[in-house]
């Protein structure tokens, strides 16, 4: 078999393109190993993709720029006039849209990179994130460590993409590795909501692999049935360890979930629902855009409720009326979007369908898809290509 260097090359590129720019292993680099005060994985971006120009279509934008970016600098306007939050929290939070905003123009229209880089990346990008969970895994089992961080955010949207494009375009090798990260992610990186992201889009993934193809659906599924049944066998062993080794991650990850689904709601929880109930409460200052908020957990009071429940920074900063709009558009382009998979067995259409769904809920889970540098790239992927119908 002939062996192709150069796309060899260029396929490794893509992978490390995911893996050091679109991760947490991005912060790493810029912040621990450079010193700089901030993470900038686009400083890792620009040295990759000069070398990867001529494979990544980056350089032309959709006509939305021509009001997008207009609106980015009205809403900043708003920001900085209300001066609700301090100048630094407020740029900090406008470059993670600046770059979604980039990304979506980029990606809308005629945009023609493939879904299998797009797949590498992602590859990259989970990989990358596993690192650092099995440093972190590392760390905790560690007594004279154990102070470290037991949560370890990583790229959700890269994490849907991989699997959803495993398994959509029937590639075994990739769902067998997707499903081994996923896992292997859940047990480590100390998130319930990343345990939910890959279940919901497991099984949305597969719903849309059923409604096509009965027969390929049976494989796929049974594929991934005999996996996860080798994986069921050995969770008392890999329980036992993990509370062994991490008592702290122990609980984090399996306690905690228990007590969620018996309905044993923690503090957290229950701060959650009565989030909820204020919101509903207090919807009259959600009436008109106020710009960016701030996501300094660490340095701005009030801060982390952004984090937690994005669709109430969503309301802060478009307003009810301007996001209501949003949310009708952008169902419509998940319905068209499901409705030309239906018609037209084009899977790239079931990709963007479960994407755009996994972004939902995301919307009431966790705010680093709409925060983080190294994600709101892939976010803006991912809805540039949702309101892109073919």
């Amino acid at each position: 078999m002939y062996f192709n260097l150069k796309e060899f090359n260029t396929r490794f590129l893509l992978f490390l393109l995911g893996m050091l720019v679109f991760s947490p292993v991005s912060s790493v680099i810029t912040m621990d190993f450079l010193g700089l005060p901030l993470a900038l994985p686009e400083l890792l971006f620009i040295p990759i993709f000069l070398l990867l120009r001529r494979r990544l279509a980056l350089t032309s934008f959709n006509n939305s720029i021509l009001w997008l970016l207009p609106f980015f600098f009205i809403l900043l306007a708003i920001s900085l006039l209300l001066h609700t939050f301090k100048t630094g929290s407020i740029v900090s939070t406008a470059r993670g849209y600046l770059y979604m905003i980039l990304s979506f123009a980029i990606f809308k229209g005629k945009n023609e990179t493939a879904l299998t880089d797009i797949l590498l990346i992602s590859l990259g990008s989970v990989i990358g994130w596993c690192i650092l969970t099995a440093n972190s895994f590392f760390v905790l089992s560690n007594s004279a460590y154990s102070q470290a961080s037991i949560a370890i955010y990583g790229n959700m949207v890269s994490l849907s993409l991989l699997i959803s494009i495993s398994i959509l375009s029937r590639n075994k090798k990739f769902i067998y590795i997707s499903l081994i990260l996923s896992i292997f992610l859940s047990l480590t990186s100390g998130l319930r909501r990343q345990i939910l992201i890959f279940v919901i889009t497991l099984v949305i993934s597969l719903i849309f692999r059923f409604q096509r193809k009965i027969k390929m659906s049976l494989k796929a599924f049974l594929v991934i049935a005999l996996f996860l049944f080798v994986v069921i066998a050995s969770f008392g062993k890999i329980e036992k360890y993990i509370e062994d080794r991490a008592p702290l991650l122990y609980y984090r990850v399996f306690t905690r979930t228990e007590q969620f689904i018996t309905g044993k709601f923690q503090e957290s929880d229950q701060y959650r629902s009565k989030v909820i109930k204020s919101y509903f409460a207090d919807i009259k200052s959600y009436l008109f855009p106020r710009g960016f908020v701030s996501k300094r957990t660490l340095q701005d009071k009030g801060a982390g409720l952004f984090m937690d429940f994005p669709f109430i920074e969503l309301s802060y900063m478009l307003g009810i009326f301007l996001l209501l709009l949003f949310i009708i558009s952008y169902f419509y382009y998940i319905y068209r979007h499901i409705r030309s998979y239906i018609l037209t067995d084009n899977y790239e259409n079931a990709v963007w369908a479960v994407s755009g769904i996994v972004l939902i809920f995301l919307t009431f889970l966790d705010g680093t898809f709409l925060n983080y540098a190294f994600i709101t790239p892939l976010t803006g992927l991912v809805l540039g290509k949702l309101y892109t119908i073919r």
